[in-house]
């Protein structure tokens, strides 16, 4: 459950990158919101901006974890045919939604700043999900391949540790990677095909829940009874998991969570 040294090495490049990417956006999207234009062309311009960003540093991020892939495999003594690919998503219309929430820092009691933290915050999550979508993927369609295991690095959550689930593989499709503004957490292949699987929790945690919360959003009472027992459940699994959730952060050298 520690992570290797090729593991760290990937899981530390992925964080400085994912810093420089945020950076940058953070300083391109001020330099917009600072022009003293109209809010709803500050709104429309950075989301402009977002989306290409997004796509090219998402991109780059693809292309960086296909090659540590490929190299991963060879270090496994995994030899054949296969060569894993980028798979990049379009994140266009969460780019756009995550736009016009974050705009309504612009209108009434103005906060700039807070208008960009959220939007490049969220964008360059968008951006390393290029690396993080493309091991899954590839994990899925590598025969040799026994799944996927979530690794954390750096300050990390009780709901990522969760997620970790004490180094299990998940090797359903149904899982996504789920992270959060900051989020260092990544996914690396296993070839374990033995390897003991995600808990049905995890699995629950780790699907696309975006769909769920709109329809609550919405009123849809369903819905929201949905969202209510799957947030208990998580809730009450953190709280009698704190002992195993130190240990892991202790097995993977992070922080302790503060109290």
């Amino acid at each position: 459950m520690v992570a290797t040294a090729d593991q760290l090495d990937f899981l530390t490049a992925q964080a400085g990158l994912r810093a420089r990417i945020e950076g940058q956006m953070t300083a391109m999207f001020s330099q917009l919101a600072g022009q003293g234009l109209d809010p709803r062309e500050v709104r429309d311009q950075v989301a402009a901006l977002a989306r290409t960003l997004v796509s090219e540093y998402g991109s780059a991020a693809a292309t960086f974890a296909a090659d540590w892939y490929n190299d991963m495999r060879l270090t496994a003594g995994v030899y054949d045919r296969f060569i894993a690919t980028e798979y990049v998503q379009d994140f266009d219309e969460q780019i756009d939604a995550t736009v016009r929430r974050a705009a309504g820092s612009l209108f009434g009691d103005v906060d700039v700043a807070g208008f960009v933290e959220t939007v490049a915050a969220k964008a360059s999550q968008y951006a390393m999900d290029g690396a993080r979508n493309t091991i899954i993927q590839n994990s899925y369609r590598d025969q040799r391949a026994g799944g996927w295991q979530r690794v954390p690095h750096g300050k990390t959550c009780d709901f990522c540790i969760m997620l970790v689930d004490r180094g299990a593989v998940y090797k359903k499709s149904t899982a996504n990677f789920r992270a959060h503004r900051h989020c260092d957490c990544s996914a690396v292949p296993s070839w374990d095909k033995d390897a003991k699987e995600a808990s049905p929790l995890a699995y629950e945690a780790s699907s696309r829940m975006q769909g769920l919360r709109d329809r609550a959003a919405k009123g849809d009472r369903s819905a929201q009874r949905q969202l209510d027992g799957y947030r208990k459940r998580v809730n009450t699994y953190i709280d009698d998991n704190k002992e195993q959730f130190a240990k892991v952060r202790q097995d993977y050298n992070l922080p302790a969570e503060p109290a």
